[in-house]
């Protein structure tokens, strides 16, 4: 499995933080994001994410 490095991880987090996420925290390889359900949106997630690397949706 590949791992997001250090400016990858950074790289997501401004994209996410365009598109309204608010809180980031890592947990070991692990990287939560938070936003308000009103303004989720998977299919921008995933367009605007496409090219940094595999992520997993949660709820």
């Amino acid at each position: 499995m590949n791992f997001l490095r250090d400016e990858q991880k950074e790289i997501l987090i401004a994209l996410l933080s365009k598109m309204n996420y608010e809180g980031f925290q890592e947990e070991g390889d692990l990287l939560k994001a938070y936003i308000s359900s009103t303004l989720y949106n998977e299919n921008g997630l995933k367009k605007s994410t496409k090219h940094t690397s595999t992520f997993v949706l949660t709820n």
